[in-house]
């Protein structure tokens, strides 16, 4: 979608929408499991932080090494 003329504004929304829908249902999904896989209560806290830092980290550097690709490609 990167050459021009080829993407249009609509193809961004209806792709955002879809995240956005996807999410919404992921999101609170994989919390959930989060805390059905802890056995002792007490480590909870650091389950949900360990968990929020891996979904940070990802999208941290999801986007870089997608990039990779395009800045080392032809």
């Amino acid at each position: 979608m990167s050459s021009p003329g080829l993407s249009q504004v609509w193809h961004i929304v209806v792709l955002s929408f879809f995240l956005g829908v996807v999410n919404a249902f992921d999101i609170p999904i994989r919390q959930s499991f989060v805390v059905e896989m802890i056995s002792h209560h007490e480590d909870l806290g650091n389950a949900i932080a360990l968990n929020s830092s891996m979904v940070n980290g990802a999208r941290l550097i999801g986007p870089t090494i997608a990039g990779l690709p395009s800045r080392f490609g032809r």
